[in-house]
């Protein structure tokens, strides 16, 4: 039972920790890479438009396994 509990409690945050960090990244990228871009009135970006890439993701992957699996957040205690 404490083992499901413990599988449950790493998958849901390496999803809450996928999204957040991902998001974060992708904001960033967004930034940086739109710099010289614009909104007009009508909602058209001008400008140009930049290729997003998936580093952000992968780099998000990545963060988050690390985080949710292989730091050990749960101790056991054997006697």
């Amino acid at each position: 039972m404490i083992n499901t509990i413990r599988v449950v409690y790493k998958l849901i945050s390496f999803l809450i920790l996928f999204v957040l960090i991902g998001t974060f990244l992708i904001y960033i990228e967004d930034i940086t890479l739109n710099q010289h871009s614009y909104i007009d009135e009508s909602g058209i970006e001008q400008l140009g438009y930049t290729k997003k890439s998936n580093i952000p993701i992968i780099i998000s992957l990545i963060i988050s396994y690390i985080l949710a699996y292989q730091i050990p957040w749960f101790n056991s205690n054997k006697d």
